[in-house]
């Protein structure tokens, strides 16, 4: 896998979205959000990552939901996984 062209420091984020992919964003707030002038400067992009998994050849092999129950418990959501 290449790694990202930019540096992801101190105060970065990863999410995993809902299709399997993983947003990522931000990196070293500088006092003032200092975007120059500095070896890692204030980032606030956001890029995301496909991971070699989520590939259509891997389709037959990654986990699926196949059923959600109506009755969804306070605690989270009860899902059947095949």
């Amino acid at each position: 896998m290449e790694a990202s062209p930019r540096p992801r420091l101190y105060h970065s984020t990863a999410l995993l979205l809902i299709d399997g992919r993983v947003l990522v964003g931000g990196s070293n707030p500088h006092i003032g959000y200092n975007f120059s002038g500095v070896e890692f400067p204030t980032d606030l992009s956001l890029e995301t990552f496909q991971p070699p998994y989520l590939a259509t050849q891997y389709d037959p092999l990654r986990p699926r939901i196949i059923q959600v129950h109506a009755n969804i418990p306070s605690s989270g959501v009860w899902v059947k996984i095949q």
